[in-house]
């Protein structure tokens, strides 16, 4: 089973492209909803948290509120940063059950869909990586859209490593596995050729 990395700062279309690729019928891991249900069931996990940012992350009927996680950490490098070596462990042991049940399918091509896929570790789990791109203010728009307010938004934008970054960490990672760029700055359809091209040229035929 071939494996692409599919990454990228947020709200740039990388769920579009993990739909353009299961619609050719790759298997595909959302690494977002990954960490969701880590939050939602992983108890050993949300007591970490709580451990370190305290009982004010909890809902009143004892779940992770993650409106005020993201609150506590997005303004906060060195939070965040201590929240992200608390959940990638969790995170890649998850993503390595997936693809080994997408491998068990007979898949023949899975994607791995996540934000910081390069910066948890979950690179060494890929044979490719693709790097999705858009304009800042395309990015704006479509958090806005999430419901996001201005400060929110500056927040989660802050936090995000520049794409140029994680190829060059990527390209440093042994064994040489190639990287490829997909620009998100126009339309779908154009976005969705440069998917089919590439899909064509190396997977054509693929399926589950």
């Amino acid at each position: 089973m071939y494996v692409i990395g599919l990454t990228g700062a947020i709200a740039v279309g990388k769920s579009t492209v993990a739909s353009l690729l299961a619609a050719r019928g790759a298997a595909t891991i959302d690494g977002d909803q990954v960490v969701h249900t880590l939050y939602a069931y992983n108890r050993a996990l949300v007591a970490r948290i709580v451990a370190r940012f305290g009982p004010a992350m909890l809902t009143p009927d004892g779940s992770l509120d993650r409106a005020a996680l993201g609150r506590t950490v997005f303004p906060d490098p060195a939070a965040l940063a201590d929240l992200e070596r608390l959940v990638y462990p969790y995170v890649l042991a998850e993503q390595q059950r997936l693809l080994a049940r997408a491998r068990r399918r007979q898949r023949t091509v899975a994607v791995l869909d996540a934000v910081k896929l390069v910066e948890s570790g979950a690179g060494c789990l890929v044979d490719e990586l693709w790097i999705v791109t858009a304009p800042v203010a395309a990015q704006q728009r479509r958090l806005q859209d999430r419901g996001l307010d201005d400060d929110a938004i500056a927040a989660r934008l802050a936090a995000q490593q520049p794409w140029e970054d994680k190829a060059g960490r990527f390209l440093q990672e042994p064994p040489p596995r190639p990287v490829v760029i997909l620009d998100n700055g126009g339309t779908l359809g154009e976005l969705a050729a440069q998917v089919e091209r590439l899909w064509r040229d190396q997977w054509s035929g693929s399926s589950g």
